[in-house]
């Protein structure tokens, strides 16, 4: 069982860095034309990195369902709705509020009672 959480708890990383990795990509990267952002983009590091940690994310997952209830693995998979919003802030320096927060501590309360 200890397994399935670390499963996904990677699966949890794996999506958070894909999507924080094309965050800074989508900063960093300014082409003009969207056809031509998509050619030019394949060969950027920071786009291809956001595809596999993306990419690789489900495999964790599955590995994941091996041991976990669906129910379990899958309320961890809100795990992110904390992690990148604190990682926006931090990151990019992205607003942050009362809301915010307030849904921040609603989330972690229900993947622990979730959870036990």
């Amino acid at each position: 069982m200890a397994a399935g959480y670390f499963s996904a708890l990677a699966m949890v990383i794996f999506t958070a860095a894909g999507h924080l990795i094309f965050k800074y990509f989508a900063l960093t990267v300014k082409l003009q034309k969207p056809y031509i952002k998509v050619i030019g983009s394949l060969a950027n590091p920071f786009f291809t990195a956001g595809i596999l940690f993306t990419a690789a994310a489900p495999l964790f997952y599955f590995k994941a369902l091996e041991t976990l209830e669906l129910s379990k693995a899958f309320s961890l998979t809100a795990l992110n709705q904390i992690i990148i919003p604190i990682s926006g802030l931090i990151l990019f320096k992205e607003n942050f509020s009362i809301k915010k927060t307030s849904g921040i501590i609603l989330i972690a309360a229900g993947i622990i009672v979730w959870n036990i």
